[in-house]
């Protein structure tokens, strides 16, 4: 494996649907012997926003992904509660109905 992290050419594209935008993201792939011989490489490459898939015999076992603060994922917390259909009983009460 000769190639640097960031020009590694297991790399894919994936189209990640973020509201209104689609967002095109580069994810690349490495062996589980290339991420424990080059982890800190891999971890610039995630810290830059990109994320690592590993893999053990050509399956994705693994995956680094940039971390994200709990308060940038609000709004699309909200936006999925907003989306899901108005329940017609509390949560309390649909469980004291189950345990019936």
């Amino acid at each position: 494996m000769g190639s640097e992290i960031g020009s590694s050419p297991d790399t894919s594209k994936t189209d990640l649907e973020m509201g209104s935008r689609s967002l095109v993201v580069a994810i690349r792939e490495v062996t589980a012997a290339e991420a424990k011989a080059k982890l800190s490489s891999l971890l610039d490459v995630v810290e830059a926003g990109q994320s690592v898939v590993i893999t053990r015999r050509g399956k994705a076992i693994a995956e680094l992904v940039p971390r994200r603060a709990v308060r940038d994922l609000l709004p699309q917390l909200q936006a999925l509660r907003n989306s899901l259909p108005e329940q017609a009983s509390s949560a309390v009460e649909t469980i004291q109905t189950m345990r019936l």
